[in-house]
């Protein structure tokens, strides 16, 4: 990790392995099989440091364009295979120092040997890590990022409140936080349709409803700089359970994609 990173953390790593910081909190993370590794592995991750989602979009461009002017250094959040926003930033700027953190040891060990194996130069740090427990110290962290990070947190809603509560400690006062989230619209009308087809709803839609992501972060002491729409797409039966539900009864279901600069209150 490099020295302009070590400056920021509360505690030491418990130990380094294959260039990646273990911070514990490993259990807050995503368990992946064997066979996840075998598909990043077989060119999973080749395709997401490629890949172009953020840019393509103009809400994408502009929270990227935000992160050019600012220069770094960066966290990015939750990164998981698809390494958040980091391709993105890093492709048009190599020189911006930036940090992948994410929970699953397994998913930053792939990156680091991929990294190797394709003699990236301008590779991001890596570091194992909660977002229950970030290993940074009040108020030192300039910029984070999280492309669907803080929403893939565990625990539901107490979950993202603990995960909101440590980076907003952890940000400083002159921070931000980009962020891409996404909801699904009418909550009411999806639990009509799991009603209708005799299934019991998931358990993210069993959950007293905390209104959308806005609110989320602003009740976590954010304040809301900008908020765009960034994706605004229909569930097919190709996506999961409740898309095939939809599909079934021709009903609509839209998940939404909002793209946040967040500041701290």
């Amino acid at each position: 990790m490099r020295a302009l990173f070590r400056d920021l953390l509360s505690q030491d790593p418990v130990r380094e392995e294959e260039g990646v910081s273990f911070f514990g909190g490993e259990e807050d993370g995503d368990c992946f099989e064997e066979e996840d590794v075998r598909f990043w592995e077989e060119g999973g991750l080749t395709q997401n440091w490629s890949k172009s989602d953020l840019a393509d979009r103009p809400a994408g461009r502009a929270l990227l364009a935000e992160i050019a002017r600012k220069g770094g250094p960066v966290i990015d959040l939750a990164s998981g295979p698809g390494l958040g926003f980091l391709p993105a930033i890093l492709r048009p700027a190599p020189e911006v120092p930036c940090l992948a953190l994410d929970a699953s040891p397994a998913v930053l060990l792939a990156w680091s040997r991929w990294f190797r194996k394709n003699g990236v130069k301008n590779a991001p740090d890596l570091a194992a890590a909660s977002l229950f427990r970030l290993p940074f110290r009040d108020s030192s962290v300039g910029a984070y990022t999280s492309f669907i990070g803080i929403s893939s947190t565990r625990s539901g809603e107490e979950g993202y409140a603990a995960a909101l509560a440590e980076i907003r400690r952890t940000l400083r006062a002159d921070g931000a936080v980009y962020a891409v989230e996404n909801e699904f619209e009418d909550l009411p009308g999806i639990l009509r349709l799991f009603e209708k087809a005799g299934k019991e709803p998931w358990d993210v839609f069993r959950e007293e409803d905390r209104g959308p992501w806005r609110k989320r972060f602003e009740e976590a002491g954010f304040r809301t700089e900008s908020e765009s729409c960034f994706l605004r797409r229909r569930l097919t039966g190709r996506d999961n359970e409740l898309g095939r539900i939809a599909g079934e009864y021709g009903a609509d279901v839209f998940l939404r994609f909002s793209a946040f600069v967040l500041r701290k209150r």
